[in-house]
């Protein structure tokens, strides 16, 4: 899956002749849609202690980059790293996505500015008093209504130090700020358990919280288990909360596990006292069965269904009385008058073309998006967003 992301990309690049964004960490250049630049929370490297750095992306408006999970379509940030000997870097640490629709289409990525942070283990027999360079190199994917493969080579210059090493004030809140928007996710306390069937997924986290919890919403960890565009049925109660999705067409392989991360909004007491929070969700799935009133598609009630007819034919008349489609009328109702004087066979037969003109029309419409809409498991071109 990965090489055919990555051959879609260099697709991409070949459609749009995406120019290259060559960035560094001392002097952050402008690429074409992203800033990028590496920094630490620390001035100094200290032997045998844990370097914080972070990868910052500054995104142009009206632009996104992906999660480590990007959704219906995308690619993740990488880092291919190039440490000096005994260093070694952990993944990234993901900040919760957001969603971003396109169409039929649903991303997850990052919007205006975000910061990947990055484990760097430092060897306790790293001489002092010298500097350490750390590079490597980065690509992304960035998107508005069409998608530019970008990348950078990133570099950081600390000097080595005996003892703690040096907090930096400014390179920490810088990493706040890319952080700010995204909520960190944190392992989660609480016992999680998942169903499935071969249409949806059920997964119950037993979280209890002290306030109401609001604004919730799902993430999987794992690419192509979910249909990313249904929208998942989220439920808190006194016992948890309950997550409902739908999974992806032809997705029916037993499931050992499910992924993801859990963001929500928790109100204690105040109404301005509130805080946003996320937590990573392992919960080990079984098969079962999934209770028909627990399905994922809503019911149309009689009320929203006549509101829909109503709006259907008030739409239908303004668009019969707009000026690209008025002047049609007259022409039709002359071809009525003339077909009134034909024999009757005849008004049959072309009433009947007609309709089956309309028909076809309508199922080679329809026939497109089914197409469409199924060859999404393929992973379709990173194009759009």
């Amino acid at each position: 899956m990965t090489t055919f992301r990555l051959l879609l990309a260099a697709l991409a690049t070949a459609l749009f002749a995406a120019p290259v964004a060559s960035l560094a960490q001392d002097v952050p250049a402008d690429g074409p849609h992203t800033t990028v630049s590496l920094i630490a929370d620390t001035k100094t490297v200290a032997p045998g202690q844990t370097l914080h750095v972070a990868l910052v992306e500054k995104i142009q408006k009206g632009w996104h980059t992906y999660w480590v999970n990007p959704g219906d379509s995308g690619l993740p940030t990488t880092i291919d790293w190039s440490l000096p000997e005994g260093f070694k870097a952990g993944d990234i640490q993901w900040p919760a996505p957001k969603r971003i629709p396109f169409g039929p289409l649903m991303s997850y990525g990052y919007e205006d500015q975000v910061a990947l942070a990055v484990d760097i283990a430092v060897p306790k027999d790293l001489p002092t008093g010298k500097d350490v360079t750390l590079t490597g190199h980065a690509n992304w994917l960035v998107c508005s209504n069409v998608c530019v493969p970008e990348e950078a080579d990133i570099k950081l210059v600390l000097p080595a130090a005996p003892g703690p090493a040096t907090p930096d004030p400014v390179s920490k809140h810088d990493i706040r700020v890319g952080q700010r928007a995204w909520s960190m996710p944190a392992e989660s306390p609480f016992n999680a358990t998942a169903t499935y069937d071969k249409d949806q997924i059920k997964l119950h986290v037993a979280a209890t919280s002290q306030g109401e919890l609001t604004h919730l919403d799902f993430f999987p960890l794992d690419e192509g288990v979910i249909d990313n565009d249904a929208a998942p049925q989220i439920t808190a109660g006194k016992d948890g909360v309950t997550i409902l999705v739908k999974r992806a067409k032809g997705q029916e392989k037993p499931l050992s596990a499910f992924n993801g991360v859990l963001t929500y909004t928790e109100l204690i007491g105040m109404k301005d006292n509130f805080t946003n929070q996320s937590i990573r969700i392992a919960a080990p799935a079984k098969a079962g069965a999934i209770a028909a009133g627990e399905a994922t598609a809503p019911t149309v009630g009689l009320t929203a269904f006549l509101e829909a007819v109503l709006l259907a034919i008030g739409g239908g008349i303004i668009l019969n009385l707009m000026p690209c489609v008025l002047p049609v009328l007259s022409i039709k109702a002359l071809s009525l008058v003339r077909h009134a004087q034909s024999h009757p066979r005849e008004v049959r037969m072309q009433g009947l073309a007609y309709a089956a003109g309309v028909l076809v029309s309508f199922g080679i419409v329809a026939g497109a998006l089914i197409v469409r809409r199924a060859a999404r498991s393929g992973r379709p071109p990173p194009c759009r967003s």
